[in-house]
């Protein structure tokens, strides 16, 4: 689950120097919209993996405080 993190910050990356590339290089279509697809990609699979943990740490912290109690 940590690997989810690693690949925020080159997503987002991507998505930015793919918008700047769309504007300056409006030849290149090829290179900026992979960039954009795969940008966009990465960031919903980080969400999805954030989410993922936020569940199974509530989960875990709800079973242990029953457990407990």
């Amino acid at each position: 689950l940590t690997l989810v993190w690693l690949g925020f910050l080159p997503a987002l990356a991507a998505v930015i120097t793919g918008h700047l590339a769309q504007r300056r290089q409006p030849a290149a279509r090829g290179f900026w919209l992979t960039g954009i697809i795969t940008g966009y990609v990465g960031i919903a699979i980080s969400v999805i993996g954030l989410l993922f943990l936020v569940l199974v740490l509530a989960f875990t912290a709800s079973a242990s405080y029953n457990y407990y109690n």
